[in-house]
């Protein structure tokens, strides 16, 4: 099993059981891989062959794959062209897909961004109900607007991708700074991460390419860093890094964007940055629109560019603000001063959870406090610190859109 592209020996870092929650916190700075200790109970094995193939695990069992789901329903499948080497994408069943992989051959094929969860509901207990309470913490996907036509995101933000040896996502960036985590089901990926600290000379250099594998020299001359991700294992990639993904065997996996209240700030942060790009590039259609009409062009664009706009996340605070009112109801909690450094981009990142905790002035006493975070069911006392801080955050981006749509 050999990669097509260039090796690094910088790695990311993988954590298992041992991690406390504020190491984990700290450690979200970087991309990071959680062990199979977090996966353990996870059900995906109902897409498993109950043999080991040649690399010592379980592949996918088709019959298996498409019994979870429906053999007829159609799918968007990247394919590369053997002629121009191009990428096609073509709609087909899933039963198709299924005899292209069997087949193997040179077109890659690989099913991405499917929003198979959606579109099947899958059983919770396939890995939902074990996720550690930090993946859970969720505005987009696990809400109970999440499945409802109220959602502001116009849909959910949970993947399955399945490709064929060979098969890639080259160099790109997350939507909308939201932190990403991709759980490998089976077989192995090959990750390549550049540092932020050379990002900005990396775009300034290469503005126009999307595979680091052309560059030549690139691992040294920027620090590239690598992870070899094995079955069972979850690739946590916080805001803003940029990446690409290459499935050294057959692959399964199961990926989420998400926005909560570690990295709320920051999307709010690129939303500004973006709207005044956008303002920018329409300044000379400003007098020649109504002002409404302008308005609601910006709004277009943004969403185009970014997939949220002003009025998506002014939505979508509201949204949590009201929820986690209801859910801290006649709870002094919310009653208290937010901690006095929550506007800070850096507050998670570069933070101290026991900060959080002592100024909320509700330390849980249960022996597993230091793990909450990295538990699927902490406790109720934790759940209720996490809600405070979500009705905090809401508030705040409320109030910080609330000013902007005055000016």
């Amino acid at each position: 099993m050999v990669s097509l592209w260039p090796r690094s020996q910088r790695k990311v870092p993988t954590f298992g059981n041992e991690i406390t929650q504020l190491d984990f916190v700290r450690s979200l700075r970087e991309p990071c891989i959680l062990s199979k200790d977090f996966t353990t109970n996870f059900k995906a094995d109902i897409f498993l062959s109950d043999y080991k193939n040649e690399h010592g695990i379980s592949p996918v069992d088709y019959e298996k794959f498409l019994n979870v789901f429906d053999p007829n329903h159609e799918v968007s499948v990247e394919q590369i062209d053997p002629q121009s080497g191009q990428k096609v994408y073509r709609r087909m069943s899933l039963l198709d897909f299924v005899y292209l992989l069997q087949e193997g051959g040179d077109s890659q094929v690989y099913l991405k961004d499917w929003h198979a969860q959606k579109e099947f509901s899958l059983p919770s207990n396939i890995y939902h109900d074990h996720l550690p309470y930090f993946m859970k913490m969720d505005w987009i996907n696990n809400e109970k607007w999440t499945e409802s036509d109220e959602n502001p995101m116009k849909g959910d933000y949970r993947f399955i991708y399945f490709g064929a040896p060979g098969s890639r996502t080259l160099l790109h960036e997350d939507v909308f700074r939201s932190f990403s985590w991709s759980y490998n089901v089976t077989g192995f990926k090959h990750w390549l991460i550049l540092p932020m600290h050379r990002k900005g000379e990396f775009l300034q250099r290469y503005p126009e390419v999307d595979d680091f594998s052309t560059i030549p020299n690139v691992i040294e001359d920027f620090e590239l860093i690598e992870a070899i991700q094995e079955p069972g294992e979850i690739m946590v990639m916080p805001p803003g890094y940029y990446h690409q993904v290459l499935n050294l065997t057959e692959c399964l996996s199961i990926n989420h964007n998400t926005i909560n209240a570690f990295n709320i700030y920051a999307v709010y942060e690129e939303l500004c940055e973006r709207l005044k790009a956008v303002l920018k590039e329409l300044d000379d259609q400003r007098e020649l629109r109504t002002e409404d009409d302008f308005a609601e062009t910006v709004e277009l664009v943004l969403n185009s560019d970014y997939r949220i706009t002003k009025r998506t996340m002014f939505q979508l605070a509201q949204f949590i603000q009201s929820d986690r009112s209801q859910k801290l109801k006649n709870d002094q909690i919310i009653d208290c001063d937010p901690p006095s450094d929550i506007e800070a981009t850096n507050f998670w990142t570069f933070g101290d959870i026991r900060v959080v905790e002592s100024i909320l002035n509700c330390q849980c006493d249960c022996n597993d406090a230091s793990r909450h975070l990295l538990s699927p069911n902490p406790c109720p006392t934790f759940i209720k610190q996490m809600n405070a801080i979500d009705y905090f955050f809401s508030q705040f981006i409320i109030r910080k859109i609330a000013d902007s749509f005055e000016q």
